[in-house]
């Protein structure tokens, strides 16, 4: 054991041998006779103490936050976040006495029994540490605060502080980097809108208009199988002519407003200049697209990629919704997948009702994961261990034993139309009895009404029995297994099955086990598979039981692999099988909230004027690539050629990049391969806000590649907090709010299910003011700091962009301040 005098020994030994010079006794001193200061307690209330309700941003579920803010002299200090009692996601609990509850408490409830109450018991709302440490978002010494500009090359972290005067006139004018000699570009003329305005064209919206109609008229003769490629190129040149000659005549050329004259379905300059945010918050979202959109351009781009692209892709396929979960307040069972317990989503605040349920025996927890979880909650927490990307699999052994033991709802899935369902009591129909085309051209394709001759229509046609057919909303019922060939009224005989049929030929195409082989990680044949195969059996049996009182929950793993959107297909087909969907304690959409944007003042964004936009974003999403020019000239050159139709398809693969029509957000990987392959075309600018992709994304440190040539990003501006791993590489850095100041300030809606409530948001309020350095004053008084929002008014202003200055926001119409147009030179105005 070490004493006080052992110690003095030792260090004065360790004097004797040199060891210790004379400047360390006075940090010896310190630590043996330590001068203890008192500290008082933190004020709880008073004159200089006020609390604050918001909402947190530790991470992306938004929970309700309490943070109480001390004055000291002039300055506020945040001292301390608490949960918000109030907040559906914080549930309220009492320090002064243990209560079990899954809600929030009750609105009506003295706000002063949240702070500090005189009856002896005090409601808070739960919060993970990472919520409570949101102060240091704020309070970080590594935050900018100033505007910054590269002093050296790309990624050599070398900045000079500047002007916010300096940084507007750098973004939309251009600059030099007077370390380097390179020239920085400006943005004007990407802002096609501005370049017609300034070149004397009085209404440069109607002339954008007229051009897209004509671009649309093109896309016609393209698609037109009777059209050919000589008919094709004829038609481009006189609209480059037509075009040319409009322009020319106010001193303009073709090349200054189009990305391409030769390809004009790509769009308008401004396409070149891309918005790339990473965390997504309304209103910030909304109000940074309002300035994309100004811009003119498409490229207004989400970080949904390096989260749960797969997720949303397969949810909107399936539903037409990307977010739903099960309701975990009135579920019974759940099968959970992909989410780390204590972790990721539904984060940690909203992992707890669902653990706390367990934990009291009020639900039984599938956890579908590699990992085991940190608890099993005296039983009611099943791990399901399971090979990585292999869930489709598993959903596939559980769907066959469900349809094997009849265990789904053939009443509600023989039921074809929305009519009939609300009819009989369900909120949804599925396609489960309509008839799809299985062989031949067709195949893949929902048999028509036109088929048949039943009418003159594209309705979906269902069988009825006895041979007989019907248009889906013209029954109440059809039947649900159904395959065979049938004669079309053009004299084809094709093989059609209902969706049903198709699903149960899939399921039945493996055994049970062998289903299983490929999910398990224990070997087919050992006894640790037999255990494991009885567990899931146990799993499907429960959920069948349950419902429709159980659901999926499925996250972030799962809905991340490449396989993700099929994995998430094959979990919803079991929710489809119980009909669980918006049923209590079944699967749920978030809450509505209310039209925040269209209560007196249009603050949305669009409906002020904004230019009229087309063409196919960086990285392809959510176009077809048989719907572009490209694809037509390249099939009809090959008909010229001699191929055939079908070989003349071929020929117009491969592309550069895939195109994906059917993805419902974006990807970073494929907006950095657009970029680098400059296709469909190159870009100009890019802005990023809140993102972190060599980071956050699959693979992110090649996107350095891109991030360092200044030929395929000639300008990269960062919108942050702080510097990280990918804004190493910008060129200007603008200093932002954090959302404990005005950052992200605005309406925040409630994740999937949030709490089973129907309509719920939270609302995001400055805790304090900004650090940030003031830039300016308000005409309404209002001291201005630097952040997103004041970059984004102010490159309005200067550009003259609709929506930003004196005429900026519309008043609703049929409301009070129909017709009238209020101003925007601040973010206090908006």
């Amino acid at each position: 054991m070490t004493t006080r005098r052992t110690y003095l020994k030792a260090l004065a030994a360790a004097a004797a041998l040199g060891v210790a010079a004379a400047g360390y006794w006075p940090v010896i001193e310190k630590i043996i006779r330590p001068k203890r200061m008192p500290y008082t307690p933190d004020p709880q209330s008073g004159a200089d103490v006020r609390y604050v309700r918001s909402v947190c941003l530790g991470c992306n579920v938004r929970c309700g936050i309490t943070a109480r803010v001390v004055r000291h002299g002039d300055v506020e200090v945040i001292e301390k976040i608490i949960g918000n009692p109030y907040h559906p996601y914080n549930r309220a609990v009492s320090f002064d006495k243990q209560i079990k509850r899954y809600e929030q408490l009750a609105y009506d409830t003295p706000v002063s029994k949240t702070l500090d109450s005189s009856d002896g018991v005090t409601f808070s709302g739960t919060l993970c540490p990472k919520g409570q440490s949101g102060i240091y978002y704020v309070y970080d010494p590594y935050r900018v605060l100033k505007p910054l500009k590269r002093a050296g090359p790309r990624g050599s972290g070398k900045w000079k502080t500047i002007s916010w005067e300096e940084l507007i006139k750098c973004i939309v004018d251009g600059c030099t980097i007077e370390e380097t000699g390179e020239k920085i570009p400006g943005i004007r003329d990407l802002f096609t809108y501005g370049v017609l305005k300034q070149a004397g064209f009085e209404d440069p919206n109607s002339v954008l208009a007229d051009m897209k109609k004509d671009v649309d008229s093109l896309m016609k003769i393209a698609a037109d199988t009777k059209t050919t490629y000589d008919d094709l190129v004829n038609a481009i040149e006189e609209f480059k002519a037509k075009w040319s000659k409009i322009l020319g005549e106010k001193g303009l050329k073709l090349e200054d407003v189009l990305i391409d004259p030769n390809r004009p379905d790509l769009g308008p300059k401004a396409n070149m200049l891309v918005w790339y945010r990473g965390r997504g918050q309304d209103n910030a979202d909304v109000f940074y697209k309002r300035w994309v959109q100004s811009l003119g351009s498409v490229n207004w781009l989400r970080h949904t990629s390096a989260c749960q692209l797969g997720y949303y892709a397969g949810n909107r396929i399936w539903c037409g919704v990307t977010d739903l979960q099960a309701d975990a307040d009135g579920a019974r069972v759940i099968i959970g997948a992909g989410w780390s317990m204590g972790r990721l989503h539904p984060g940690a605040t909203g992992q707890g009702a669902m653990i706390e349920k367990a934990c009291e025996g009020e639900l039984k927890l599938y956890y579908v994961n590699p990992v085991a979880p940190r608890t099993n909650c005296h039983g009611n927490i099943i791990w399901i261990p399971i090979k990585p990307g292999e869930d489709a699999a598993l959903a596939f052994a559980a769907i066959r034993w469900m349809l094997e033991n009849k265990r789904y709802n053939a009443d509600f899935l023989a039921i074809p139309s929305l009519d009939a369902a609300n009819k009989l009591g369900y909120p949804v129909h599925t396609n489960a009895t309509w008839l799809v085309i299985v062989e031949g051209p067709r195949a893949g394709e929902y048999l028509k009404a036109r088929d048949l001759g039943l009418a003159d229509t594209d309705d979906q046609v269902v069988y009825v029995g006895n041979d007989k057919f019907a248009i889906y909303k013209d029954v109440e019922r059809a039947e649900l297994l159904y395959s065979g060939k049938i004669k079309l009224k053009s004299g084809d005989e094709v093989l059609v099955k209902t969706a049903f049929q198709i699903l149960y030929d899939e399921a039945f195409s493996k055994s049970f086990d062998e289903w299983l082989e490929l999910a398990s990680p224990y070997p087919r044949g050992t006894s640790e598979f037999m255990d494991y195969e009885k567990m899931v059996i146990q799993m499907v049996k429960d959920f069948a039981d349950a419902a429709p009182r159980a659901g999926t929950v499925i996250h972030r793993g799962v809905g991340m692999h490449p396989n993700g959107e099929y994995a998430v297909w094959a979990y919803r087909v079991l929710d489809t099988l119980i009909a669980n969907f918006h049923m209590r304690g079944g699967m749920l959409s978030r809450p509505l909230t209310t039209s925040y944007n269209s209560y007196l003042y249009n603050v949305s964004d669009s409906g002020f004027g904004e230019p009229v936009r087309w063409g196919p974003p960086i990285d392809r999403h959510g176009v077809d690539y048989a719907s572009t020019l490209e694809y037509w000239l390249r099939v009809k050159k090959a008909i010229k050629e001699g191929k055939s139709g079908e070989e003349a398809v071929k020929a117009a693969f491969p592309t550069k990049r895939p195109w994906y029509p059917f993805t419902p957000e974006e990807s970073y990987t494929e907006t950095f391969a657009g970029i680098a392959e400059a296709y469909p075309y190159p870009i100009r600018a890019l802005f990023m806000y809140y993102a972190n992709p060599v980071l956050s994304a699959n693979y992110g440190v090649k996107f350095i590649e891109v991030l360092k040539d200044t030929t395929k990003i000639p300008l990269f501006v960062a919108v942050t907090t702080t510097i990280n791993e990918t804004f190493l590489y910008a060129d200007l850095i603008v200093p932002d709010t954090t959302y404990l100041e005005t950052g992200t300030n605005g309406v925040q809606f409630l994740y999937a299910p949030g709490r089973g409530v129907v309509r719920a948001e939270g609302w995001r309020s400055p805790v304090i003011m900004p650090l940030t350095m003031m830039i300016g004053t308000c005409p309404n008084g209002h001291p201005r700091y630097a952040s997103m929002w004041e970059l984004l008014i102010d490159l309005g202003k200067a550009m003259g962009m609709p929506g930003y200055g004196d005429k900026a926001i519309p008043g609703v119409k049929g409301r009070k301040y129909e017709g009238q147009w209020f101003s925007m030179h601040c973010f206090w105005e908006y």
